[in-house]
């Protein structure tokens, strides 16, 4: 008997439901190892994996193994810990994998630091630089007034023109004021020279690198992922309901209050939980991102996206990652325990396991093209913008500071001539 057959005891019409790559594999490989034995086969089929009632009664796949109602499972568990005591492990080869898929585009690049011009040096580099810039400043001041006192002919530059010539060699647009022959003055602008000499090259390798070797890398954890514009969707199995309403890490509950609570009633968008086949359809669109075991979506993936398309789908750390390997489990002490246990790795050894999971362990499609070359987004230069508009600002703001200054001493002279007149 095969998996369709299973399959109409179960009651279900379409295989491909049911059948998804983890449960298809550990299925066939049960399969391999009853036929192998030759027992009378009767099939029972568990509407979940576990469960707890109030009074401790177990529910699902598990409890029925659990009361030895059962002999073997037809579907692979999760090996924790204390399931040792409950069952017996005779096999593990299929690596549980679940994480985000979604597409990249170009508003999500700045979720990883593309498009933003602070990206290339950490916060301590730009509070140093700016602590140098200042003190550098202060420096050039002090000795231009020493050198303004000592000799003559020496002109006692302001403070502002002092900080447009540390911009202007920071920006490397040359020093618009002339140049004091003294040499103190000569080597601390020689040293700013050197200074941005060595900080310029850093940061534009950085820049240039980042823009056009690599390509856009998008949110790789949950951290990244809930600071990012992506519509989350999850897999809609027991095991996402169960952690949302139990856990108590923070980022899985910061994650569902902020990206699974509100409310999506009346909107076109991807419902909070939802099927393969309906999911990689929103993929397709850009802006969403569906957490399941991968291995599930990359055949329906693969089915649906172009080659362009497929160069731009990514993958993010997922919720499940402490759990690994699925397990081919009995009941504790069960009579059929080493009987399947050696006929299992006589199976390995023909490399029946090894084409099992070749066929049922689909990998991420490969991309075959070059990729594509997106239009330079606003966000992108939006630092260049928000420096032009903080510039403009401060200049209207001193030009009010200037000419409120320069109308004051005038009204004071004619009340003054009043007075006197008077």
């Amino acid at each position: 008997m095969g998996t369709e057959q299973l399959l109409a005891i179960k009651g279900e019409t379409k295989v491909d439901d049911f059948a998804r790559p983890f449960n298809g594999s550990i299925i066939k490989m049960d399969f391999q190892v009853i036929r192998r034995n030759k027992p009378s086969i009767k099939y029972r089929v568990a509407r979940g994996w576990s469960g707890r009632l109030k009074n401790g009664y177990r529910l699902g796949m598990l409890g029925i193994l659990s009361r030895n109602e059962a002999d073997v499972a037809a579907s692979g568990i999760f090996q924790r810990i204390n399931r040792h005591a409950e069952f017996d492990i005779i096999h593990q080869s299929w690596e549980f994998k679940s994480g985000f898929i979604y597409r990249i585009t170009p508003q999500l690049a700045s979720v990883s630091g593309a498009g933003n011009f602070f990206t290339p040096f950490r916060s301590s580099v730009w509070v140093a630089s700016s602590v140098t810039t200042v003190l550098i400043v202060i420096v050039l001041k002090l000795v231009g007034l020493i050198v303004f006192k000592t000799y003559k002919h020496e002109l006692n530059l302001s403070w502002a023109a002092y900080i447009v010539d540390v911009v202007g060699t920071i920006s490397q647009q040359g020093i618009p004021s002339r140049i004091s022959p003294r040499l103190s003055i000569k080597i601390a602008l020689s040293s700013l020279l050197m200074m941005n000499l060595v900080m310029y090259n850093y940061y534009t390798s950085a820049v240039v690198g980042g823009l056009l070797s690599s390509p856009g890398r998008g949110p790789e954890t949950v951290r990244e992922i809930i600071d990012s514009a992506l519509v989350l969707s999850f897999r809609d199995i027991g095991y996402h309901k169960i952690l949302f309403r139990e856990t108590t890490v923070p980022i899985i509950r910061e994650l569902f209050e902020k990206k699974v609570k509100p409310s999506r009633e009346d909107k076109q968008i991807l419902p909070v939980y939802a099927d393969v086949i309906t999911a990689v359809r929103y993929l397709k669109h850009g802006g969403y991102a569906f957490h399941c075991e991968m291995t599930e979506a990359f055949q329906d993936i693969a089915n649906q996206f172009d080659a362009n398309e497929v160069c731009e789908l990514r993958t993010a750390k997922g919720l499940f990652n402490d759990m690994r390997l699925m397990s081919f489990v009995l009941p504790k002490r069960s009579m059929y325990t080493e009987m399947f246990r050696i006929t299992m790795m006589r199976v390995q050894e023909v490399g029946l396991i090894k084409r099992t999971l070749k066929i049922h362990k689909i990998e991420k499609p490969i991309c075959q093209s070059g990729g594509r070359v997106h239009p330079v987004e606003f966000f992108g230069v939006s630092t260049a913008f928000g420096v032009l508009c903080v510039g403009t600002i401060v200049a209207a703001v001193l030009l009010i500071a200037e000419r409120l200054s320069t109308r004051s001493p005038r009204k004071v002279i004619f009340l003054h001539t009043t007075i006197e007149n008077a």
